[in-house]
């Protein structure tokens, strides 16, 4: 077997003192919180568009949430989605801010070398859920392993979401 030697991650996603970003943004309380960015939003393998066009028909879950979303380039929005673009982030700690903000980040990206967002996101202590392609299953710890559905099954993804969410806040 050959051993996977990850990337080093930036220690800043460790740190506890991360300013939490939710009041700044005026997310109300009780919203959940979920991430998902790119180099490019408008990448076409990094699923973002298709994301949020299969949230945005779960209209239940969509009423929910948030979704913070960091990167380059516009995108035309759901109307029912409460999105918060927040274009690119030029630094860890912008970074790390948004991961701690959010209850799960979503990577719905159908090509990944390594999924270098996931071990950030799970560094500051937030579940992922993602299709599992690429290197991803080596960037998610055992924990969240159970959040990585196949490649393109956007429903399994959404239920990969909803599961994180009812898993971090039981009622």
């Amino acid at each position: 077997e050959i051993p996977v030697i990850p990337p080093i991650i930036d220690p800043v996603y460790f740190s506890t003192e991360i300013e939490d970003i939710r009041e700044k943004l005026q997310i109300a309380p009780g919203k959940k919180v979920l991430s998902l960015g790119a180099r490019a939003i408008t990448d076409r393998y990094k699923g973002i568009p298709e994301f949020l066009a299969t949230l945005a028909s779960r209209s239940k879950l969509a009423e929910q949430c948030v979704v913070l979303l960091f990167g380059d380039g516009e995108l035309e929005l759901p109307a029912n989605l409460d999105v918060r673009a927040l274009g690119r982030l030029n630094s860890a700690e912008e970074i790390a801010q948004v991961y701690h903000a959010s209850d799960v980040f979503v990577s719905p990206s159908a090509m990944e070398t390594f999924g270098m967002a996931l071990a950030e996101a799970q560094a500051c202590g937030t579940p992922v859920a993602a299709f599992d392609v690429g290197g991803v299953r080596d960037a998610v710890s055992g924990e969240c392993a159970e959040y990585l559905v196949p490649n393109g099954d956007w429903e399994s993804l959404l239920d990969a979401v909803e599961q994180v969410i009812e898993k971090e806040s039981p009622n």
